[in-house]
């Protein structure tokens, strides 16, 4: 078979992957760093990445201004779920970081930081939460 008619077959094989993958719905797995290994949420999810929070923020926030915080409010990322108007801003942009399998298993906490009270900005954040094989823990800071 001459070597341009192996390039087209290898072409049209790769565009039938990927139309496949698109036509089911998924998409390819993601290996990028910084994105877990997620699994599905349990029925105690709320409570476990409220304790996650509690021990990761320090990490993801170490500045010294960051060393007192709140959790004003945590939310599902799954579509299907109540989630508050707004919500879905984060959903698109775990799924952006590493895809949507993992942003539908993971979860935003929105933090508020005391001791920046001056600065409407700066006293927020938000991190992404997902359940992992070794449990709970923060994966991004996007605030």
């Amino acid at each position: 078979m001459p070597s341009s008619a192996r390039a087209l077959g290898c072409l049209v094989l790769l565009g039938l992957m990927v139309f496949a993958s698109a036509a089911s719905g998924t998409s390819p797995a993601r290996t990028k760093a910084g994105c877990p290994t997620s699994r599905a949420p349990d029925a105690n999810a709320a409570a476990e990445v409220v304790a996650a929070a509690a021990r990761d923020v320090p990490r993801l926030y170490a500045q010294t201004q960051y060393r007192r915080f709140q959790i004003t409010a945590l939310s599902s990322l799954a579509s299907g779920t109540f989630t508050p108007a707004g919500v879905s801003v984060y959903r698109g942009i775990a799924a952006h970081r590493c895809g949507a399998r993992t942003a539908a298993r993971s979860w935003a906490v929105f933090l508020y930081f005391p001791d920046l009270a001056k600065s409407a900005s700066l006293s927020q954040g938000v991190a992404f939460a997902a359940r992992t094989p070794s449990g709970w823990s923060l994966w991004y800071r996007f605030r």
